[in-house]
């Protein structure tokens, strides 16, 4: 767990956060202009989670079904350049989507971290124009996706 809590302190530093505000459950919360991605450690030891909630399924039915299909497009296109998961909660969340990643923070740098959390706010902008009916097939977010891998050069705002 320590490794876990030293590379957010890494992180925070190399982002001018200050010093991170852990949860008891020892999970973190990186808040951008437009999302708030939590990121905890995994059972391994050796990864973290990054995750965030994406929206709600649409009550109309036939709504519903187009996102849930635009969603599963999505992530079949995403599978080759993104590890991140898309999925519905359970039980009373049933409805709630879901969007999670791991990292393995033990072998690669702060820079790269950075990157795969852009790319996972990418793909997460991506689930929120399904959700709010924004999502044009002729545009994909793989264009944009590959451009962020191909050069890293993409701005966020990190908030602690």
């Amino acid at each position: 767990m320590n490794g876990f809590r030293d590379i957010i302190a890494r992180l925070w530093d190399t982002l001018d956060l200050g010093a991170p505000a852990f949860a008891a459950d020892n999970a973190v919360e990186l808040e951008t202009d437009e999302v708030v991605v939590r990121l905890s450690p995994a059972v391994s030891g050796y990864e973290m989670v990054l995750s965030a909630t994406a929206g709600h399924l649409a009550s109309d039915p036939v709504e519903r079904m187009a996102q849930t299909r635009q969603m599963l497009k999505s992530n079949l296109r995403h599978l080759t350049i993104s590890s991140a998961l898309v999925a519905l909660g359970r039980g009373d969340m049933a409805e709630t989507i879901f969007i999670r990643k791991n990292i393995t923070y033990t072998s690669i740098s702060i820079s790269r971290i950075i990157s795969l959390i852009e790319e996972f706010i990418v793909h997460y902008r991506h689930i929120k124009e399904i959700i709010y009916n924004k999502y044009n097939d002729k545009y994909d977010r793989y264009r944009e996706i590959s451009t962020l891998n191909k050069s890293h050069k993409m701005n966020f705002i990190f908030r602690p």
